[in-house]
């Protein structure tokens, strides 16, 4: 799963290198993920077990009425 993480100011792009059990294609926008002691490579992080954890939380962009949405299903393999 390729991520694009922000605190509010910076931009960081992750990979969940080994599986996140809380995060899935499901996982709200705005889910805080506390980060520490993360491996980089290439300017991107490698979220671990170890290095990442799900904090709840969610933040209701541009959605009416206030809800977060679930990301949308990822699109099929290009042949």
């Amino acid at each position: 799963l390729r991520l694009l993480l922000s605190d509010g100011g910076q931009r960081v792009v992750a990979l969940e290198y080994s599986r996140l059990r809380d995060l899935s294609t499901l996982t709200p926008i705005g889910t805080k993920l506390v980060v520490a002691n993360v491996t980089v490579r290439r300017g991107i992080l490698l979220l671990t077990p170890a290095c990442a954890t799900l904090a709840g939380g969610s933040a209701a962009v541009g959605v009416p009425g206030g809800a977060a949405t679930p990301l949308p299903a990822p699109l099929p393999p290009a042949r």
